[in-house]
């Protein structure tokens, strides 16, 4: 499978036809100009997703408990050999971890109630919307944050105009295939 997710991502063309995984595949395709290996390619760019994705649940975890239990939880995800798979292995499955984006997102969103964390949490979704699955939780997301989100948008005609243009624009190589 790392091959063919390696292959995927060398043709442009197939971005178009099939934009799923697209934030995976992009950033392959530049770790190939690195590194001409597909089998490190893919992997680290797995690697690259499990980190990143490790740092924001720890963020995440943070707003709802102390530091020890925050570091513990992430710990605890760290070393789960459901994480430390999908985090090795060179699949995009690591793109399923971005919920915990979208999460980190919209708490920003909700403590700061400013245009930026908001712009932010519909770019995040916008992007989560290229992995297969994560539309239900985008969905719930706007069900149980609706009401903040649109305080936020009340207040400023240019969020509303950035929030959607941003979206539009993330979203149109789905439209597109």
């Amino acid at each position: 499978e790392e091959v063919a997710t390696y292959n995927a991502a060398m043709d442009v063309r197939h971005w178009l036809d099939n934009p799923f995984n697209l934030p995976y595949v992009i950033l392959v395709k530049l770790l190939s100009y690195v590194k001409d290996d597909s089998y490190i390619v893919t992997r680290l760019a797995s690697a690259i997703f499990g980190f990143c994705s490790l740092i924001v649940f720890a963020r995440l975890l943070h707003f709802w408990q102390d530091m020890r239990t925050s570091i513990i939880g992430t710990l605890l995800l760290g070393i789960s050999p459901w994480f430390l798979h999908i985090a090795r292995f060179g699949s995009p499955e690591v793109l399923s971890l971005g919920v915990f984006v979208v999460m980190a997102a919209a708490f920003w969103a909700r403590q700061s109630r400013s245009w930026l964390p908001l712009a932010l949490t519909f770019i995040s979704m916008a992007i989560c919307l290229y992995i297969p699955g994560m539309v239900w939780f985008i969905f719930f997301g706007l069900l149980w944050q609706g009401k903040n989100i649109l305080a936020v948008l009340r207040s400023s005609v240019w969020a509303i105009i950035g929030a959607i243009v941003a979206f539009l624009l993330i979203v149109a190589p789905l439209g597109y295939a």
